[in-house]
């Protein structure tokens, strides 16, 4: 009985946890929208990086590009794709 009810449990639990994700992440279907929530995103990131260690002076773009990666940071960039862009193995 009591094995039956810590697996309830734990069910329910994941149950809960996972559709919470859905909040998490956003598609968007213009790269305006993107581009503007990425913005937003990333001046906090760069104010809490320049907060802890202000002589870095941590600066970062964003910018829309699929390839070669799904999302990835170069050159002080972080690359955006539209989830119409990506290849169909990556979705």
């Amino acid at each position: 009985m009591k094995t039956k009810i810590f697996f309830t449990t734990l069910l329910l639990v994941f149950a809960g946890i996972s559709s919470a994700q859905n909040i998490w992440f956003k598609t968007h279907k213009d790269s305006t929208t993107l581009i503007q929530e990425a913005n937003l995103i990333k001046d906090m990131f760069v104010q809490d990086i320049n907060s802890i260690r202000p002589e870095l002076e941590f600066s970062l773009n964003t910018t829309l590009k699929t390839s070669p990666m799904l999302i990835y940071y170069n050159d002080k960039t972080a690359y955006l794709p539209l989830w119409e862009q990506l290849p169909e193995q990556m979705k």
